[in-house]
């Protein structure tokens, strides 16, 4: 009977282990769905991103070494937009004229020093 007894918990013991492991499988073919799902809706997220217009305040260019080279932002005076140099000093702004309050562009030199500006002045009174 000790022999038959040992085959019972052999089989018992090998019962208990396909129990657990059909359990185990269940779980897995539940949650493969799922996560499929959840892969599925971001990278649904990634590709709207990737759609016809960008929504922000400020959109900022970086060149490959991380260096900000263009700035598009909104202010208190008004949307700017600015592309800058290697040592991030301005090249070119646009924007309003701080003292007219009328769109102009300002250039600069290659150290960041105002050079010229075009506009910004309010048209004659006819």
């Amino acid at each position: 009977m000790t022999h038959d007894t040992a085959n019972l918990a052999t089989v018992d013991e090998r019962l208990q282990r396909l129990e657990r492991q059909c359990t185990r499988l269940k779980l897995a073919l539940i949650a493969l769905p799922l996560l499929a799902g959840i892969l599925g809706a971001v990278a649904a997220d990634v590709a709207d991103w990737k759609g016809k217009s960008v929504t922000t305040e400020k959109l900022t260019l970086v060149d490959s070494t991380g260096r900000t080279r263009a700035v598009l932002q909104l202010s208190a005076e008004g949307p700017t937009f600015a592309l800058l140099n290697d040592d991030q000093s301005p090249l070119v702004s646009i924007g309003k004229s701080k003292n007219t309050k009328v769109g102009a562009i300002y250039f600069y030199d290659d150290r960041g020093n105002f050079a010229t500006r075009e506009g910004g002045h309010r048209p004659e009174a006819n």
